[in-house]
Formats: C-alpha cells, sequence, structure tokens
C-alpha cells in the first residue's frame, strides 16, 4: 500500500518550491495532473491558499502561495526546509 501525505505531495509533485523571504512559500507547476495534487494537498491541510497563474520560459506556471507556518503541525519536514530557504 502506498501512503501519499500532504507534505509528500508538496515536496514532490511541482516542479519547484522557493520561499519569498517574507514567510510565504511558494508551489510552482506546469503539469495540470500535478495542480490538482497540490491543491488536494492544500485542500487536506486545511490552510488558506492563493494560485498565480505566471507566463515565462514560453510556459503557464501555476504558483501556490501560502503561510510558511501554516505547514509547521502537519509537514515538519518540508516546514524546516521552507525556513532554511526563507532565511537564505
Amino acid at each position: 500500500m502506498i501512503e501519499l501525505t500532504p507534505e509528500w505531495v508538496l515536496k514532490n509533485m511541482s516542479d519547484h518550491w522557493f520561499t519569498d523571504g517574507e514567510g510565504f512559500a511558494i508551489i510552482s507547476t506546469t503539469k495540470s495532473s500535478s495542480r490538482a495534487w497540490v491543491e488536494l494537498a492544500l485542500d487536506t491541510l486545511d490552510i488558506e491558499w492563493e494560485v498565480e497563474e505566471v507566463f515565462y520560459d514560453e510556459e503557464n506556471h501555476f504558483q501556490y502561495v501560502f503561510d510558511i507556518e501554516d505547514v509547521i503541525e502537519e509537514c515538519p519536514e518540508f516546514y524546516e526546509e521552507l525556513i532554511e530557504d526563507n532565511s537564505i
């Protein structure tokens, strides 16, 4: 049996993720199948998030933005990576 967690989805189903230096995480993907998984993970976490469509490198990128602190409980390993990235 395979168990997918919101943490695993957020870390692995995106093209990449990064932070804005102001406490927000951005999960970016160009794939519609990944978009569905990312949205499901964020909804499962029951956190506030926004999606922005950005066009660059000749592709539409969907960027999911949320507060890093909102994932501290359910995604502790990802939270630590986000905090480290946010301080760079």
